[in-house]
This record gives C-alpha cells, structure tokens and sequence, in this order.
C-alpha cells in the first residue's frame, strides 16, 4: 500500500491500481508478518478502509420538510422512482448507501447522474455533502452542475469543445455551470494547468475567473472543510447571477456577462432553452457524497 504505482500493489485507500472498486482489506496488504499477531492491525486497516468508503450517517438533515422546498434526492424513493428520475451517463457511477448518494469513479472518465425528471429556470438549490478524504492523493474531486443542456440531445451547433471528447458528461461542463468540490483546486493536467488556482476550489465556480468585474466570480471562501464531516451547500440562479454559501457563508457570486459569445448556449434557463435548465452531481475522483438535495420553487 502506497502512493508510488513502481513500488505499491494498492494506493493509499487500498484500492488495487488499474481495477474500479477492488479493495484489499486487513492483513492482505502486509508485504512481511513479523512474530507477533497481525490481526489487530488488520482490523485497524480493515475499519480505516470502510470509513474511506462509506461516509458517516447524514446527520445535519434528516430530510425534514422546509417551506418551499421539494426534494429532489431524500433516500426514502423507490429504486424505480430514483432510477427513472435520476440518469447517469458519462463514467464511473453512483451508488445509494441508506440516505445518500455516493460518487464512484471508474477508468472511464469524469461522469454526471442529472436529475432528468425536471428543469429549472430561476431557482436555489440545497444539498449536504461529505468527503471522506479532501486533501492528498487522489483526494475527492466533485461538483454540482446547475443549468446545463440535456446531455441525450444532440449537441448545440456552434457549442465549442466538447470539453472531454466522446464523453456525454461533458454536456455539463460544456453548456452550464459546476460549482467545484475539490479542495486541493487541482488543475487540468491537459492544459499544463498547476494546482490551488482559486477558481478550481471548494466553493467556486469552477474556472470563471475571480474579479468583480462582467464574467467575474467574486470568491470569497476561506474554510478548510474538514474530512468525514457533512457540510452543506445552497446555490441560488436568479437570470444571470449565481450566488453560493458554504456552510452558511458567502463562498462567491457571478454574473454572467452578456457579451461573451459563450453565454448564447451555456448556463441558459428552461424558459430560453427547452432543452436546457437541468442540475447534476458530478463523479470524477473520490468517493464524495450526497444528501438531501431539494430545491426551490
């Protein structure tokens, strides 16, 4: 177990290199057994990995009614409900584990489950998410994509990119905006891009640079989420202006700029694009989850 591929069979988590959800577990991952009994650290390493893989029960929320809100996501939904209201397309996937929503990355790409069952024009957005391993190696990488084009239509005519080529997911990243989980802020590894640009970070809407000028986001977070722990997110779109508190404080506000040629087919509402409107939950790296997600109006 390591973080060098050249001399470590699992990665930190234990997974095996090269294979989607393979986990070791215990005194498998020892290389060398000295005299004394292996078994209480292979419990440690056993208990450390399910820890690693399941969040903690969701305890901010337990999915009480708020005025003007519905839910979109509580955990209490059939399977046939969830699975006809909320698709998945791109890589990896999402598993439901009681309450919540957990994101597992697979070798296939960055991928996006969206909430196909409505769309939205102004409205805000609520939701409860975990990470169980922020910072480090492979830490948990995700985001909430609001107001994009729904990724089984074809492509708008003129829309640059796609952003990942041949993967549906991209629709999100193309045509809306992902308000960014990630708190290390790594960069685009294609684009030479370092790491801790502010605009890549927990909080931010990803890649809008930072200002207060037309097109800027004014980012403004400076909590350093803690691992394992739930913290909330509320997203208000209003026309062109996006807003977001993180844990109930300001993280950073937008205003798209009417003059960018890039606004005529991203972030645009059900009422200027019948095909567009939708929200969604990304899965890229990590095993970040997801709770009480219910929206207003």
């Amino acid at each position: 177990m390591g973080d060098n591929p050249g001399d470590s069979v699992t990665d930190s988590n234990c997974q095996l290199r090269g294979i989607s959800n393979v986990y070791v577990a215990g005194p498998a991952l020892f290389p060398t057994v000295g005299s004394p009994n292996p078994m209480l650290t292979g419990i440690a390493l056993a208990r450390r990995l399910g820890d690693h893989l399941l969040p903690p029960p969701n305890v901010l929320n337990l999915a009480v009614d708020e005025p003007g809100f519905r839910y979109l996501f509580q955990g209490t939904e059939t399977a046939t409900a969830f699975q006809r209201d909320w698709i998945k397309v791109g890589g990896g996937g999402f598993v439901r584990v009681g309450r919540t929503l957990i994101a597992r990355p697979g070798n296939d790409g960055i991928g996006l489950l969206f909430y196909a069952a409505g769309q939205f024009a102004d409205f805000t957005l609520r939701l409860d998410f975990c990470l169980p391993h922020p910072r480090g190696g492979s830490n948990d990488n995700s985001g909430v994509f609001v107001r994009f084009r729904d990724p089984r239509v074809p492509v708008l005519p003129g829309t640059p990119g796609p952003n990942v080529p041949n993967n549906p997911a991209s629709v999100a990243v193309d045509t809306g905006y992902e308000i960014q989980i990630d708190e290390e802020a790594r960069g685009d590894t294609r684009l030479g891009e370092p790491d801790g640009n502010p605009f890549n970070r927990t909080g931010a809407i990803y890649k809008v640079p930072l200002g207060n000028g037309p097109g800027q986001q004014n980012y403004r977070n400076n909590q350093s989420l803690a691992p394992g722990v739930w913290h909330t997110y509320e997203i208000a779109v209003q026309g062109r202006a996006y807003s977001v508190l993180l844990n109930g404080q300001p993280s950073t506000a937008f205003t798209a700029n009417p003059a960018d040629p890039n606004e005529r087919f991203r972030g645009r509402a059900v009422t200027e694009d019948p095909v567009s409107g939708f929200i969604g939950l990304q899965v890229h790296t990590g095993t970040v989850a997801f709770a009480n997600i219910r929206v207003s109006p």
